[in-house]
């Protein structure tokens, strides 16, 4: 852990940039110049409450049920986002993940579960329900140094007073980047990707928390691994959601 001194000297020689356009921050605590910082959407009010797909257009806002839920349900009874997926989160979230910077952690962790919370996301989890990350295998831990879905997942637990089992989930396999992908491609690329330990979360309500939520696909395969093992529900929770 840096001391305030080391990180003050550390300030004044590489001052701390915009994690989006690099713009010169006023403070250590931001993440985001004020431009940037203005373009986040709050899922808050906007989204679907099964899927948590951000609604954009402000006529079909509100808090009802998406059409690709009504047609196909998922297998999660409900999910929440903290922000919508784009502009400069999206451009964060790829320096946190892909260059990747460990630093933006807590920024990103706190500004993802205050937007949760004014989103009300709690209300929709019992008090004895626990909180598991979706995993990263061991060859990309290792790669990256962290995993994005774990550091969230922690401040989800701090936030919510709930309990975290880190290693409700584990991956099986190093699923190739999903990047450029359909849906179709995506369930494909997961199928099989996890496996729930059964001792840890049969019988309980599972929040999965995850970083990014595109598709789906990869909470919906958390999600079938967990009831497989007999977990009794699933929340999910993310940082971000694409919108619809």
């Amino acid at each position: 852990m840096l001391t305030t001194l080391t990180r003050r000297l550390l300030d004044l020689v590489y001052p701390r940039r915009c994690a989006s356009c690099d713009a010169l921050l006023p403070t250590e605590r931001d993440l985001l110049c004020a431009p940037c910082a203005g373009s986040l959407v709050p899922a808050a009010g906007a989204s679907c409450p099964r899927c948590a797909a951000v609604y954009l257009d402000l006529a079909g806002g509100g808090r009802h049920v998406c059409g690709g839920c009504l047609a196909k349900p998922p297998p999660f009874a409900s999910a929440a986002a903290a922000f919508a997926y784009g502009a400069a989160l999206q451009d964060a979230i790829a320096r946190w993940k892909g260059r990747p910077d460990e630093s933006l952690s807590a920024a990103l962790c706190a500004l993802g579960v205050v937007a949760l919370a004014q989103a009300g996301a709690r209300s929709s989890w019992p008090d004895e329900a626990i909180v598991v990350p979706v995993p990263a295998h061991r060859k990309r831990v290792r790669r990256r140094g962290f995993n994005p879905a774990g550091q969230l997942a922690r401040a989800v637990t701090r936030w919510s007073g709930l309990r975290l089992v880190s290693r409700g989930l584990r991956a099986t396999h190093a699923a190739a980047t999903s990047r450029g992908q359909q849906r179709g491609a995506r369930e494909q690329r997961v199928q099989g990707a996890f496996r729930a330990r059964e001792r840890l979360v049969h019988g309980r309500v599972v929040v999965l928390v995850d970083d990014v939520m595109t598709t789906g696909a990869t909470v919906r395969a958390a999600t079938r691994a967990l009831l497989a093992a007999g977990a009794r529900e699933v929340h999910v929770a993310v940082l971000a959601r694409a919108p619809l």
